[in-house]
């Protein structure tokens, strides 16, 4: 395991929407792929996988899921963070982690 926890803010990928779906048990998980940009950099980018289940992740869905388009900058709890090898997905490994809470971030406004 790299840590214990982490918060911060990270953006939505831009090819892999969330995705809300109910186990057979019934319950409900959302998962989504973000990246974080260290230290501001927007070339250096690292994948996370974050996995949300159970009753506020639902609420969280059911009130936000139309504002996660990609880019979309989101604050993050995680716990349980470990690293996973991606290359069956795509080019490498990245981050996977388990939300405590996330909640849809604001928008820095652009320069005209």
């Amino acid at each position: 395991m790299l840590g214990e926890s982490y918060t911060n803010t990270l953006f939505l990928a831009k090819r892999t929407k969330p995705l809300g779906t109910t186990a057979a048990d019934g319950t409900f998980s959302v998962s989504l792929l973000a990246y974080s940009r260290p230290d501001g950099a927007a070339h250096a980018l690292v994948p996370w996988r974050l996995v949300w289940s159970g009753d506020d992740a639902l609420g969280f869905w059911c009130v936000q899921s139309a504002e996660l388009t990609p880019g979309t900058p989101v604050e993050v709890r995680a716990t349980r963070l470990r690293l996973i090898d991606g290359a069956g997905r795509h080019a490498g490994p990245e981050l996977l982690a388990d939300v405590v809470s996330l909640r849809v971030a604001v928008r820095a406004l652009q320069a005209a």
